[in-house]
């Protein structure tokens, strides 16, 4: 049985704990900050509240024999939370005394979840830094797919996304279809060399101490 280090479990338990305090105050804006109950953004932190719990557990020593990829998941379902849920939240809570919040909560949720993920990272190439390759090599491939999702976000693909009439339509709409076929290949490959680098770190010898 591994034993993950004890810094390692210490930062995920306090990642979870901060990250299950701002879930409690976004329920509670979400419940209170505009006159009536924000059902969407309950939702999210709904998600970030057992996403919390669990990350505390998980540095407590619960799910040990998975932690690397425990909190690996942990952490990108925090930050898929925080993302959506500030989303739902900017456009609601706009004209409210929790709209200065909005942001700065975001920020701190998705670091807190790249904190998890991180501390899932290091504890799976710490058992078998041959995974770095593989997680290094992933992280290369999704990067077009993360980039490409930035620069629709800034409008700097409005060629791309904006209808025009006549044969650049379709040119456009040809290229559109070929770069999703290419961004949904590499998300397919960057995920799973991601997840078999956690997946495939050996066990540490089993007189091995933290």
């Amino acid at each position: 049985m591994t034993t993950t280090p004890k810094l390692i479990r210490s930062v995920t338990t306090a990642s979870g704990g901060l990250l299950l305090l701002t879930a409690c105050l976004g329920t509670y804006i979400a419940l209170r900050a505009a006159g009536q109950p924000l059902w969407g953004m309950l939702s999210f932190e709904v998600v970030l509240l057992v996403t919390g719990f669990l990350a505390v557990l998980l540095g407590f020593g619960r799910f040990s024999p998975g932690f690397g990829m425990g909190s690996a998941v942990l952490g990108a379902t925090a930050i898929g939370a925080a993302v959506l849920g500030f989303v739902d939240a900017r456009s609601n809570l706009g004209s409210t005394w929790a709209s200065a919040l909005v942001f700065p909560g975001a920020a701190l949720r998705v670091a807190l979840g790249l904190v998890l993920i991180a501390a899932g990272a290091v504890d799976v190439l710490r058992r078998d830094p041959r995974q770095i390759r593989r997680l290094v090599l992933g992280v290369v491939v999704l990067s077009p797919v993360v980039a490409a999702a930035v620069l629709a976000k800034f409008g700097m693909l409005g060629f791309l996304l904006n209808g025009t009439q006549g044969n650049a339509e379709l040119i456009r709409i040809g290229a559109v279809f070929l770069l999703g076929i290419v961004a949904i290949a590499l998300v397919s490959a960057g995920g799973h060399l991601l997840i078999t680098a956690f997946l495939n770190a050996s066990d540490e010898a089993p007189g091995e101490q933290v």
